[in-house]
């Protein structure tokens, strides 16, 4: 009757120590404190595909990065990737960068960078087109999208103002009421809207 007893008595024993053994075993999910940190800060994100655009800088960080940093992801492997946080300047300068091992929400996050970089060419497509169409029509087609500040002077003649820009390619020529916008090639043309009529 005792040895029946204690081989009854045995199986649960034995089931609850595995059981224990194998709760114990459970680790929780990385979470990298970095990208925490960088979470903490967010000040701007892009309304359609909630991407970071902008974080606050340390109180400690130089001048020029109170204003904001640029967020930047990029992949470095399988599982590592880099943040990169940018001063808002004509020259890329790296405020902070960290190469973090990817966890739960860094996933996440690179899933909404590429969807904004997918919807930010897409904008970009349609904004060529309308703005093909529009420099086409402005002048007749005598000048179009990309065109170089060269080619409009030439046609034209010498500007009644020349504004470079200190981005590298930027440029506005005026010409009477008309403005020719250059980044790269020609981008845009600027007209006075017209006046409303009377009576409107």
């Amino acid at each position: 009757m005792n040895l029946e007893l204690h081989r009854c008595m045995l199986g649960p024993v034995i089931v609850g120590t595995l059981s224990a053994i194998c709760f114990a075993d459970e680790k929780p999910a990385y979470v990298s404190a970095t990208f925490q940190d960088v979470i903490k800060r967010v000040d701007q994100r892009d309304a359609d595909s909630g991407a970071i655009l902008k974080v606050k800088a340390h109180p400690d960080a130089p001048e020029g990065a109170q204003f904001g940093l640029a967020f930047e992801m990029t992949e470095d492997g399988p599982d590592i990737v880099v943040v990169s946080l940018i001063e808002p300047s004509m020259r890329r300068i790296v405020a902070e960068e960290y190469r973090i091992m990817a966890d739960a929400s860094v996933r996440e996050e690179l899933v909404k960078q590429k969807l904004y970089q997918l919807q930010q060419a897409e904008k970009h497509r349609i904004w060529e087109a309308a703005q093909r169409l529009k420099i086409d029509e402005a002048t007749a087609g005598r000048f179009h999208f990309g065109s170089s500040p060269e080619e409009v002077k030439k046609a034209l003649g010498t500007p009644s103002q020349e504004q470079v820009w200190q981005k590298a390619g930027g440029m506005t020529l005026v010409y009477g009421e008309a403005s020719f916008v250059f980044d790269g090639g020609l981008v845009d043309i600027q007209m006075p809207e017209p006046a409303p009529k009377p009576g409107r």
